[in-house]
Parts: C-alpha cells; structure tokens; sequence
C-alpha cells in the first residue's frame, strides 16, 4: 500500500455525527449505510447531489470507545469552514486537528472500505515506518467520476 505524510492545519467544520461501528469490529459493515446517511443530511443541506469540488468533506472519527470488541467510534460528516459557499448553522461545529498525517488514497466500493483500513493501519503504516499518535482519523472524501465507487484519502495521525 503506497501511502504519503502530509502536515495538517488546524481548521473549524460544521457536520452531523453518530456512533458506529470501527472497521475493526465484528459488526463494522453495519456502519456503512448509517455513515452514507450522514453524508446525503450533509450534502442535502449543502443542496449538492453529491461530494463535489465546491467543498471540503471531512469525515471525523474519534477513537474507539474500548480496545475490545464492539469497537464504536464517533463518526462526524462534516465541510470545512474553508469550504465555498454559505454553510449550515443547524450542524454542530468541530475543531479538525492539525498535524502530521500518513495518507492513503482508495477508490472502491462500499464493501471494500473496511479491507482497506485493515490495510492502512496494518500495512500501510509499518511500510512508511510511521506509528499512530492520538488524535482524530480522518476521511476526506472526494469527487468520483463513478458514482458506484467511493474516493477518499484516509488521514491517520502520526508521530
């Protein structure tokens, strides 16, 4: 898995959350359908038929309630204040963290996103030698020239 670092600013964003499961879970395919449905509040309040170049989505993910299974995490849709346009005040703010991140990149579907998170945080991290730091994860969403496939950047907190 070839991944990159990438340093990180600091900015505020606006989104809705829920808890789901980790891609580490037993359950994880069981976040799928409650994350898209996050996103299409999000998008909906944007008036966007999708994630476009006209925003920068976020998605934030707090670290897992337990080191055992179930795995729950936080999972926040978000846009940037640096976005275009007018945003939603009904959403809830959030602070996204600053840093040094390692960055993979994935275009795939739905049921392939959890694979690749196994493969980012258990091959992609040991191959650019980089260990996690606490912090936010981040999922920054992207334009697909495919609407069956997801584009996203996993962003992982590293030392």
């Amino acid at each position: 898995m070839i991944g990159r670092i990438e340093e990180r600013v600091a900015c505020t964003a606006v989104g809705i959350t829920a808890t789901v499961p980790s891609s580490f879970a037993p359950d994880a395919a069981d976040a799928a359908p409650v994350i898209a449905a996050l996103w299409e509040m999000v998008t909906a309040a944007l008036g966007t038929p999708g994630v476009t170049d006209d925003f920068e989505y976020i998605g934030i993910t707090g670290p897992a309630d337990d080191l055992v299974p179930p795995h729950r995490i936080t999972y926040s849709a978000s846009v940037t204040e640096h976005s275009a346009g007018p945003l939603p005040t009904t959403f809830d703010a959030f602070i996204i963290d600053g840093g040094r991140y390692a960055v993979f990149s994935f275009l795939g579907t739905v049921g392939e996103v959890d694979d690749f998170y196994r493969s980012a945080y258990d091959e992609g991290l040991r191959d650019l030698g980089c260990t996690t730091r606490d912090g936010q994860h981040l999922e920054r969403m992207l334009p697909s020239e495919h609407p069956a496939l997801l584009n996203l950047e996993a962003w992982i907190p590293i030392h």
